[in-house]
């Protein structure tokens, strides 16, 4: 787990952080590849195993509760395993229905009835740099230097607010932040984290909830707005006056059969979906909420605006309504979803940082546009 830090002057010192990998891709096996010679493997009691590595991919995978570790001339079962290379090297993880994604450090695998489960250890601005590339794709300096900095911030923050046991901080998903080990071509990634290293955002002394998304179409929505969140200052309403016009999200038209959509998604929900009526705004122009009428209810079931996309995009894709900010047109046998943005739009835009950044604005001042009364303070100061 990664040292906390106090935020009332007692400062502590960040090490390394563990992230769960393939939480949503569940596997019972995965085969590993390094340019190292040697893997060690160090079981449960401690007892090390050095694993030839050049000889081919070496191969996990679960035996109930057990890892079973195999290579052309080693076999390793134990209730968990960690894995470790030299200095410098990567481990390589192919999962069966993903990319092979390559991974720092060291790798923890233990395993129960859902498959493998696969943890990486590592230190903070390594994770950093991952976030930064997996994240914002991006060419623009400063813009990749303010996601480095909100990067840093979210993990720090959610883990502050975690409060199990659990044996890893972060998830490599988008229920905290998207990490793919460490990408090709990553040294602009590298550059970002170094460049910000220790860098975080702060309001009143303490961390602050550095939401993002990647494309507001213009404007921002506040936290208690759109999320009927806490009224947190810093996440008010900002328009960006189209600084992410560049993005492909910044329009968009979602066209669909009616009947198709209240069928298919009236399914999803388990209800006979007869029609849909926008229901309030947050100020931003995104709905808060909508109303489903269905078959035998004598009134309409209230839903969230966060809900109805959730159920929407459950059933047609990431694609379909890629914001709540749009105006929906009615014809005789098709919905016309006409919007704007990507995501929920609280916080920082990440294509309206580019915009910004190719406008010639540093990365502190596009943090204070996006996050206002914030301060860019040193980690080891709080």
């Amino acid at each position: 787990m990664v040292a906390l830090f106090s935020l009332n002057g007692n400062a502590h010192e960040v090490d390394n952080i563990t992230i769960r990998l393939f939480e949503n891709e569940p596997t019972a096996s995965v085969k590993l590849n390094t340019e190292a010679t040697h893997i060690t493997v160090i079981d449960q009691n401690g007892q090390e195993t050095q694993v030839n590595s050049s000889d081919g991919s070496i191969e996990l995978s679960s035996e109930g509760n057990r890892v079973r570790l195999k290579s052309n001339d080693t076999k390793v079962i134990n209730d968990s395993l960690s894995l470790l290379v030299d200095e410098n090297a990567l481990i390589s993880v192919d999962h069966p229905d993903l990319q092979p994604q390559k991974y720092p450090d060291k790798l923890r695998i233990a395993a129960d009835e859902s498959g493998l489960k696969i943890l990486n250890k590592t230190d903070l601005e390594t994770y950093i740099s991952g976030v930064v590339g997996a994240e914002m794709n991006f060419d623009e300096p400063q813009a990749l230097k303010s996601q480095a900095v909100i990067a840093r911030t979210y993990a720090l923050w959610l883990i502050e607010q975690s409060s199990d046991n659990r044996s890893y901080d972060l998830v490599d998903h988008t229920m905290n932040q998207v990490y793919l080990g460490v990408l090709n071509s990553g040294e602009r990634f590298e550059e970002a984290a170094t460049a910000t290293e220790g860098q975080v955002l702060t309001y009143n002394d303490e961390l602050i909830l550095a939401a993002y998304s990647s494309t507001c179409g213009g404007a921002t929505s506040s936290n208690k707005g759109y999320w009927d969140g806490q009224d947190l200052p810093y996440l008010n309403r900002v328009a960006d006056g189209g600084a992410c016009q560049l993005s492909p999200h910044f329009q968009w038209v979602f066209s669909i059969d009616s009947e198709e959509f209240y069928q298919k998604v009236g399914n999803h929900i388990g209800y006979d979906l007869r029609s849909i009526e926008l229901g309030d705004e947050d100020g931003s122009d995104r709905w808060k909420s909508v109303y489903l009428h269905v078959a035998d209810k004598e009134y309409p079931i209230k839903v969230s605006g966060v809900g109805f996309r959730q159920h929407v995009n459950a059933v047609f894709g990431p694609y379909a309504l890629r914001s709540m900010r749009f105006s929906l047109e009615r014809l005789p046998n098709k919905l016309i979803f006409d919007g704007k943005g990507m995501g929920h739009g609280i916080g920082l835009c990440q294509w309206g940082a580019k915009g910004l950044g190719l406008s010639g604005w540093g990365y502190e001042e596009i943090l204070k546009f996006y996050y206002q009364g914030v301060q860019v303070n040193e980690l080891n100061n709080l």
